[in-house]
This record gives C-alpha cells, sequence and structure tokens, in this order.
C-alpha cells in the first residue's frame, strides 16, 4: 500500500493524502473520515486503481462541518509528492461491482470530486451493493447545507439495476453541482447516466456531454437523465444526443429549468424560465461526442453565467470560453486561424 501523507505539526485543519493504488485510495479515505481535520485532500497519481468488491467506500458518512475533496492525474515533482498535475485517474469497477460510494451527515462541509475517470462500474444488488450508482453514489442526508461538486470527470460504461447508472446523486438540502463532465455508454433502467434526487436544496448541471446512455427500459420512463424529489434543477448548456430508442427520452421528472442546451428528445414541457434551447444534430468534431466541429450550432452558443459556474479549462485542457462566448457542452472548440486559413 502506497501513500503519502503531508500535514503540518501543528493542530491540522486540513491533510493531503498522495496514494498510488487502491489499497492506499481505501486508507486515505476512510482516514479522512476519521481524523479530526475539517478539510482533507486526497490526490491520485496517474494510473489505473481497481475498485474493491462493495466499491470504494468508507463505513460511515463523512461528519458535519468535514470537506473531503478527491482529485486525479497528480505525480511527483521536485517540490514534493503529488504536485504536479498531468491529466486523470482511473477508478475502475471491471464491469462487476460499483466504483465509489460516499455519503455525508446533515450539517456543512463539502464533497469534490475533480478530474476522475469512472469507468466499468456495475451497481447489481449482490454482494452488500447497491443497486444504484454503478459508477459513482453520492448521499447527502436530510439536513446537508453544503456543496456537492463533480466537475471535469468522464463516466464510462457503467451500469445499474435500477436508476442511475454512472451517477446516483442525492442532496437533501444543500447544492448539488455538475458541471463540464462527459457521460458516454451508460445504461440503467432509467437515468442510464444520472439519477438526481432531493427535498430542500438545489441541483445545478452545467456544460456536460452526455451521449450513447441507452436506458434498458424501452418506453417512456427509460431517459439519460432523471430527477426525483423536490429540489429545484436547472441544466445549462448541456447536449443530450443518441441517448435513447424513439419511444425513450432524454430527461424526466419534475419540469426542470432548461437554458441554452441541446437535447434531441426533451420528453416533457421545460419549466417556467427555461429559454434558448435546441434539438439539432451537434455536429461533434470526428463525430466522437467531444469537441464541436467548427461548423457546428454548439459553438459559441452557450451562456456564460450557468448557474453552478464555468471550469476554468474543458476537458481537453482548452480554455473554458473561446471568442467570447462559451460552447454548449463539455467540449471546447479551438480555432486556429480563424482568419482563413484554417
Amino acid at each position: 500500500m502506497l501513500i503519502a501523507l503531508l500535514a503540518s505539526a501543528a493542530p491540522a485543519h486540513a491533510e493531503f493524502f498522495c496514494v498510488s493504488d487502491s489499497a492506499g485510495f481505501a486508507a486515505a479515505l476512510e482516514s479522512a473520515r476519521t481524523n479530526e481535520d475539517l478539510d482533507d485532500t486526497i490526490r491520485l497519481r496517474l494510473g489505473t486503481y481497481p475498485s474493491p468488491p462493495t466499491g470504494f467506500a468508507p463505513v460511515a458518512p463523512f461528519a458535519a462541518g468535514d470537506s473531503i475533496t478527491i482529485e486525479g492525474g497528480w505525480w511527483d515533482s521536485n517540490e514534493g509528492p503529488c504536485t504536479e498535475e498531468f491529466s486523470t485517474s482511473t477508478l475502475d469497477g471491471a464491469g462487476s461491482r460499483p466504483v465509489l460510494r460516499l455519503e455525508h451527515a446533515a450539517g456543512g462541509g463539502d464533497i469534490t470530486l475533480r478530474k476522475l475517470v469512472i469507468s466499468n462500474g456495475k451497481a447489481n444488488g449482490l454482494e452488500g451493493n447497491r443497486d444504484q450508482g454503478g459508477g459513482l453514489s453520492i448521499e447527502a442526508q436530510a439536513g446537508y447545507v453544503g456543496t456537492v461538486t463533480i466537475e471535469l470527470c468522464r463516466f464510462q460504461g457503467n451500469s445499474a439495476i435500477a436508476p442511475g447508472g454512472a451517477g446516483h446523486l442525492g442532496n437533501h438540502g444543500g447544492t448539488l453541482v455538475v458541471r463540464n463532465n462527459f457521460f458516454l455508454g451508460n445504461n440503467a433502467p432509467s437515468g442510464a447516466a444520472l439519477q438526481v434526487y432531493g427535498d430542500g436544496g438545489a441541483i445545478h448541471v452545467a456544460n456536460n456531454t452526455f451521449g450513447l446512455n441507452v436506458p434498458t427500459i424501452n418506453g417512456a420512463a427509460g431517459t439519460a437523465f432523471g430527477v426525483a424529489g423536490t429540489n429545484a434543477v436547472t441544466l445549462t448548456n448541456n447536449v443530450f444526443w443518441l441517448n435513447a430508442f424513439s419511444a425513450q427520452h432524454d430527461l424526466l421528472g419534475p419540469a426542470q429549468v432548461l437554458i441554452q442546451n441541446d437535447i434531441q428528445r426533451i420528453g416533457q414541457a421545460p419549466a417556467p424560465g427555461s429559454s434558448g434551447n435546441l434539438s439539432v444534430d451537434p455536429r461533434f468534431e470526428d463525430g466522437d461526442f467531444t469537441a464541436p466541429s467548427a461548423d457546428s450550432p454548439l459553438v459559441n452558443a452557450g451562456n456564460n453565467t450557468p448557474l453552478g459556474g464555468l471550469t476554468e479549462f474543458d476537458l481537453n485542457g482548452r480554455a473554458r470560453v473561446n471568442e467570447g462566448t462559451v460552447d454548449i457542452g463539455a467540449y471546447e472548440t479551438e480555432f486556429v486561424f480563424r482568419d482563413g486559413f484554417e
């Protein structure tokens, strides 16, 4: 087990873990949950981290006031362990087990996930597995007032036997922000990519790309993105394309505020306050759901001030806003020789 812990000698309010393998990551999660520090960061070195049989999961919720940040793509430099950021790190369920499960008790404290590839997770309800959230499961319990942020992550090939193939994210009272992520090829009966739920909080979903997330129910209840509960939900600058059969929809649940998204099959009337939405071929460069081509309707068609905010960079490391207006989706088009020599 390889794990480095950097902390000051004085009584600390934060700890920094640098990990290199699955055992080290599991140990860091449990230490972050049980130590006396209020703000812990776990940095994963480059590599792939196979999840244990029931997923990476602390044995109990994080306590009130406790914050945890998990970041991928780190490596060592002359300045010390995990001080140079390259790319992402992969958490993998090998097609047979969940990947990551986190809970937070009532009260304050934030959960932040950044620059992770969460792949091949499966929630099958067996051997202690839950049946939702094959890639990621987060439960912020009633009375939670913090912020859960998922940003700059890729969710690929995850599945569940209940709603929430790539992610099942609950937020009862706080704020959930899902921004600038890529969801590709996940599946579940409904919420093939994401199922979000909760009461008394807010959910902001901005600048994500959802492609080929096909529900396993071939009917109107099968969707790529599902909502349950009474939380206010706003979706801005997202792309939903090729996620469903003809009888299915991209969205399901209480009416959501939809602002400047490109949605192939909305499936329901948007909530009041919605505006500027498209339902047109996004014309991705090379047809791979990543950067839009130069003539794509996604280019410079987004909203620069979405609820939940913008990230500084897109998933390719390009500036998130190019030519003054953000593109719709998780990737920004980079124009070279825009004056006509392209």
